[in-house]
């Protein structure tokens, strides 16, 4: 089975493009993955999503740049030739078909709260039940 749920914040400004006569949402996912940088970071892997009609329009119209999201869907990846070298490129995204907001980044008035993130000395599972 190809499922995936990711928790994170929208990393860049939604893109919305018609594709014939389907609406596309394209945005990235930040998704906090409980390791350091050698400063003493907190670290993030990021993803290309893709939302297709109504779940597109419903992303557009109340999530933003900052927001915690939800997403449900599954890994795609994309195939192409590279126009100057001739060698074939790919890429993995996620196609979401559920996303749900969470509430907005620090400094909202919203009462909903993002998922929180470990102690600085915290060790993380990321297999552990919450």
């Amino acid at each position: 089975m190809n499922i995936v749920a990711l928790t994170g914040k929208i990393a860049r400004e939604i893109e919305l493009k018609q594709v014939g006569e389907k609406t596309v949402a394209l945005f990235a996912i930040s998704v906090f993955n409980g390791k350091r940088d050698t400063e003493g970071r907190w670290m993030s892997d990021f993803f290309n999503v893709e939302a297709w009609d109504k779940t597109a329009d419903n992303v557009v119209k109340y999530q933003s740049k900052g927001d915690f999201i939800e997403l449900e869907g599954r890994i795609a990846m994309d195939t192409w030739k590279d126009k100057e070298t001739g060698k074939t490129q790919s890429k993995f995204k996620i196609i979401a078909n559920k996303i749900k907001g969470m509430g907005k980044s620090s400094g909202s008035t919203t009462t909903t709260r993002p998922v929180s993130r470990p102690a600085e000395d915290d060790e993380v599972d990321p297999f552990a039940d919450d």
